[in-house]
């Protein structure tokens, strides 16, 4: 399997502490991260985002089996932002996925036919920090992938801005917006 980082993990017999055999285990670095974000007051629920996962990872595993190359796939983060008023439990860990570059847009488009709005970015970011009247405000900064566009945000506030923008800036807009 070229372009696949490859190791053997092995597996002890635990009644002669002997190693009975030795399975291979693929490393997803060669694969290009990117990150799914998925943010609005409306969501899917986590149980559909993993089913959908589990299918893709299905996919993975058996072009692994006939000798695909892993740097034909993105690693995709899956990133989910509730900004509606109402509670909505987090969770407590960033799902991943290998989907294949052709795949890609077929991935997408089932994601944008559920609820919330769905962007593809980068995996580089930023925290913006502020302060305004004393108290210091730190938001969250996604770079699209479009390379055009990030979007920022704080708390269940939001907004999309171009690339050049200063972050800072765009925060204090965005944190000022909402007294007024």
């Amino acid at each position: 399997m070229t372009g696949v980082v490859q190791y053997w993990h092995p597996i002890p017999d635990r009644i002669s502490n002997t190693i009975v055999v030795a399975v291979p285990v693929i490393s997803m670095m060669k694969m290009k991260p990117k990150v799914l974000l998925i943010y609005g007051d409306a969501l899917p629920p986590f149980q559909h985002i993993q089913k959908i996962i589990n299918t893709y990872n299905k996919y993975f595993l058996n072009d692994r089996e006939n000798g695909v190359s892993a740097d034909q796939y993105y690693e995709i983060w899956i990133t989910v932002r509730h900004t509606g008023r109402s509670g909505r439990k987090q969770l407590d860990y960033t799902p991943t996925v290998p989907v294949k570059i052709a795949f890609l847009p077929r991935f997408l488009a089932i994601f944008e036919a559920l609820k919330g709005t769905v962007h593809l970015c980068q995996t580089k970011h930023e925290h913006p920090t502020i302060e305004l009247s004393g108290m210091e405000y730190e938001g969250y900064c996604y770079y699209l992938d479009n390379e055009k566009e990030k979007i920022i945000f704080y708390e269940n506030l939001w907004t999309k801005v171009d690339v050049q923008e200063d972050s800072e800036e765009a925060l204090a807009r965005l944190i000022t917006s909402c007294h007024e």
